[in-house]
């Protein structure tokens, strides 16, 4: 597998680039360079399963703050027009 980097004129990383046609564009408006890359075992297949998380309490300034259980009720009257 091939990716670029490209680089600003002062050396500094910008940004991966997956084609090379984006890679030089990018590298001439910012006059910078672009380098060609290798990944020689990019076959490898890594998979990853999502984490379920559920939210039981926030804190705010150290003080926990109960999951919020249903809707506040209403305060205001319905405008009528």
């Amino acid at each position: 597998m091939i990716y670029y980097t490209v680089y600003d004129s002062g050396g500094k990383k910008i940004s991966d680039c997956g084609s090379e046609l984006d890679a030089k564009f990018l590298a001439e408006q910012r006059k910078g360079t672009y380098k060609t890359n290798r990944i020689e075992d990019w076959f490898h297949t890594i998979e990853v399963e999502p984490i379920n998380l559920k939210l039981c309490a926030v804190s705010i300034d150290c003080k926990k703050v109960e999951e919020q259980k249903k809707l506040p009720i209403q305060q205001q009257q319905p405008l009528e027009l």
